[in-house]
């Protein structure tokens, strides 16, 4: 997983994530008012991501234990 360091676009800040599936990466951007905002909501989109993905469904994606979440806070 990347995350880039967030850019002001002009009308928000921006925050591009890729995530490197098996079969394939998932790209996408995040807006925030600023840097911080951005990259926070980035990273509760990422543990989303993870959390509706079909390598959690079967099991086969954990992070030092089954159940035990991915070191993302998820949003509130």
């Amino acid at each position: 997983m990347t995350f880039a360091v967030p850019v002001d676009d002009g009308s928000a800040w921006r925050c591009d994530v890729s995530i490197g599936w098996p079969a394939g990466a998932e790209t996408f951007s995040v807006l925030g008012f600023d840097a911080v905002q951005a990259l926070e909501l980035a990273m509760g989109r990422a543990a989303v991501q993870l959390e509706i993905s079909p390598c959690h469904r079967d099991g086969s994606l954990y992070f030092d234990r089954a159940g035990g979440g991915y070191g993302f806070r998820p949003p509130s």
